[in-house]
């Protein structure tokens, strides 16, 4: 039987435990600082697509805008029957240098999920869409997010062409969807900061400009993080109509460790177009990491005794090969199952705090608020203040279930938060 964690935060607590992590290993001597005044807006992580979509005439189109952010990123206040939150949202389109009306919409979202333990899971991610008809040309998509309960608040801002899709051949970025749908159903759209794919899965493009009586040809390439290609594959059909919806199924085993490029091409009638993104992932299996070892144990440093990361920094290849798979092998869950969930959640983490934590040329894995992240997983509730004496920014981490907090200071405002106590 498959080992599954309930949640993120059972899956936390094991981490620390099966990999030996003293309560106060990394803490260090300190007084609490003297803060006070209001929280300052934070920055909220906001994914965002904007996509041109066909409109009702050659003269129109829509400019289709989804917004996401995950549950872990949004501050739940905890109420006698669960946990509850509210985002706002602001989307607008505007003409380039106002030269034009802005569409302006405002929306609201409350959430609530019953368990503390949904507030933090990966799985959960909050996305909606708004769409604007609007004529042919340039524009600037921007939305605004702002998280009531933590003054928090994240803003995406992106030109966009809105163009004719039925004259001239075109084709849009892809869009993974777990399923093969041909339609943009955001509930079958893949996370974009999904890292794990356990299943095969689908690019979504939209190709425009087509004729309904000749053959359009779509061949897809996957190439690894050395442009080598690992995927090809070739479908034939005569469309249906002059803008399609076109779904081609992606194997999950061709992935590599880290970036994936797929590149999709469209040709009929002796013009091609194309179009490419890049795939981030992220396995439980420790063969996966083996082949760039020496970029993955580095961060091992956190959580394994001095010694015995020593041993592993300093033994040649074949070595290192052997004494990861053994660390990670000693504790996995569930040796039966193919994947490691501890190995994977752990260099997760590491990936996370190198988008959220890095600083100037440090990487975000090397920062304080990086290996606390790292080691404890995400904070249970996060504050940043200003001190009306010093000036000085403060930012408090708590973790309610393991009576731990952390204090970094910002003392140069800068962005540059250090460990002040624990």
């Amino acid at each position: 039987m498959k080992f599954h964690f309930k949640s993120f935060l059972s899956l936390s607590l094991i981490v620390l435990s099966s990999l030996g992590l003293a309560a106060g290993f990394w803490g260090c001597a300190g007084t609490s600082p003297n803060v006070g005044g209001q929280n300052r807006w934070s920055q909220l992580p906001v994914a965002a697509r904007i996509i041109n979509l066909p409109g009702e005439s050659r003269n129109t189109g829509i400019v289709a805008c989804f917004a996401e952010i995950r549950y872990r990123d949004i501050q739940f206040i905890r109420r006698d029957d669960g946990y509850y939150a509210e985002i706002e949202f602001t989307f607008s389109l505007t003409p380039p240098n106002n030269s034009g009306p802005e569409r302006l919409t405002d929306r609201k979202q409350k959430l609530f999920v019953p368990t503390f333990a949904e507030t933090v899971d990966r799985k959960n991610t909050l996305r909606i869409v708004e769409k604007f008809t609007v004529p042919l040309g340039d524009y600037v998509a921007r939305i605004i997010a702002v998280d009531r309960n933590s003054r928090s608040q994240g803003i995406v801002s992106q030109p966009i062409r809105v163009k004719d899709l039925y004259s001239t051949l075109t084709i849009s970025k892809p869009i993974l969807m777990w399923d093969s749908v041909t339609t943009l159903n955001p509930k079958k759209m893949i996370a974009f900061r999904n890292r794990n794919y356990d299943k095969d899965f689908y690019a979504l493009v939209i190709v425009g400009g087509l004729s309904t009586q000749e053959k359009l040809t779509m061949q897809y390439m996957l190439f690894d993080n050395h442009n080598e290609t690992v995927y090809v594959n070739t479908k034939n059909f005569r469309p249906s109509s002059r803008v399609s919806y076109i779904s081609l199924r992606i194997p999950a085993n061709k992935l590599t460790l880290g970036t994936t490029r797929l590149k999709i091409f469209a040709q009929q009638q002796g013009r091609e177009v194309s179009s490419q993104i890049y795939i981030y992932s992220t396995f439980g299996h420790t063969e996966q990491y083996t082949e760039n070892i020496a970029s993955y144990i580095e961060p091992m440093r956190y959580i394994m005794p001095k010694q015995e990361w020593q041993e592993l920094v300093n033994a040649p290849p074949e070595k290192q090969t052997e004494l990861f798979n053994k660390f990670w092998a000693a504790r996995d869950p569930d040796p039966g199952d193919e994947k490691n969930p501890l190995l994977e959640e752990f260099f997760l983490r590491v990936e996370e705090a190198n988008q959220r934590f890095n600083w100037g040329t440090e990487e975000g894995w090397k920062t304080d608020r990086g290996r606390i992240f790292i080691i404890y997983g995400p904070p249970d509730n996060v504050e940043r203040r200003k001190s009306f004496r010093t000036g000085i920014t403060y930012e408090i981490w708590q973790y309610y279930n393991l009576g731990r907090q952390f204090v970094f200071e910002d003392r140069y405002n800068n962005g540059n938060f250090r460990l002040y106590s624990s």
